[in-house]
């Protein structure tokens, strides 16, 4: 009698919109690649694990965020900033404080899949130039507020975590821009927050982005390349 293979109800829609899951999934809203089955075996053989385990989910992350950790800075300080780079350029929700201060590593996946919220930034600020970025900067130096920043939110080191809260600048929404290309040295000047795809096709297509003599690559392909950034 052949047994019957048993495997998780694998995921095959985008996660709900501002939920935990949609926080933590790795890779493209709409985009899977499910284990194959030999691997899934080892999987269970490794931490001995039986059917049972997987007939039904005990936690997945689709609750929407609410955490209910207060913004701490002042509202004079908050005000400032928004001053500084625009109101509509900040952000004080719990789903964006929570989604900027969170990397890639498996324990903050697995703590956001079962609702568990560490420290968070009290605001995010998307800048839209240098001199906004300065300005902050100067700022929050002056007022002791700790800041963080965020590119593409692919970190596996904890780097994007407001351990001391303040202020998260996001830089992939405005500063992106390719600003010099450099032929002779083959050096290319970009803004902090290019993402490595966006990066390549400018390089690739350099004779008609760039008025360059010839295409380019960065040669570079981290395996987090979609989500990397500059």
């Amino acid at each position: 009698m052949t047994k019957k293979i048993i495997e998780p109800a694998w995921r095959e829609k985008p996660p709900v919109e501002k939920s935990y899951r949609s926080i933590f999934k790795w890779g493209a809203p709409e985009g899977y690649k499910h284990p194959n089955h030999k691997l899934f075996e080892e999987i269970k053989n490794q931490f001995h694990l039986d059917d049972s385990h997987f007939l039904s989910e005990t936690s997945n992350g689709d609750g929407i965020v609410s955490f209910k950790k207060a913004v701490k800075l002042k509202k004079d300080q908050i005000a400032k900033l928004e001053k500084i780079a625009g109101k509509e350029n900040t952000q004080t929700d719990e789903y964006n404080r929570l989604k900027y201060s969170t990397g890639k590593t498996v324990e903050e996946a697995i703590n956001l899949r079962n609702g568990k919220v560490g420290t968070v930034s009290d605001i995010v600020i998307h800048p839209k130039s240098e001199n906004i970025i300065s300005e902050i900067i100067k700022y929050c130096s002056a007022q002791k507020i700790p800041v963080y920043v965020y590119g593409g939110g692919s970190s596996v080191n904890f780097g994007l975590k407001a351990s001391k809260r303040g202020v998260t600048l996001v830089m992939n929404t405005y500063m992106n821009q390719v600003l010099e290309l450099n032929e002779l040295n083959r050096t290319v000047t970009v803004q902090a927050g290019i993402m490595g795809p966006d990066l390549e096709a400018a390089l690739n297509n350099a004779e008609e982005k760039l008025n360059a003599k010839t295409k380019y690559t960065c040669g570079h392909f981290p395996q987090s390349f979609e989500y990397s950034s500059a």
